[in-house]
């Protein structure tokens, strides 16, 4: 997880894990439902505005040259 502070904070987690969730618990007031949504893939992307912080899911694709296919990445 890497936090940057200043005017605005960027937050970013790469495979959250447990820690990761409690770390985000204990320094921000994120939606219960939000940081259960961290463990897993998200279904869909989307932008969600909560109080004091923008939620952010984003998919993109990216090319598999072994299996010569394109899979969804989020991020």
């Amino acid at each position: 997880m890497t936090h940057i502070k200043g005017k605005t904070n960027w937050i970013n987690v790469f495979k959250p894990n447990e820690s990761d969730i409690e770390l985000l618990k204990k320094h921000g007031k994120f939606h219960p439902l939000i940081l259960k949504e961290l463990l897993s893939p998200s279904a869909r992307a989307r932008v969600e505005q909560n109080d004091g912080y923008i939620f952010i899911s984003h998919h993109i694709p990216v090319f598999d040259k072994e299996a010569k296919t394109s899979r969804r990445a989020e991020i």
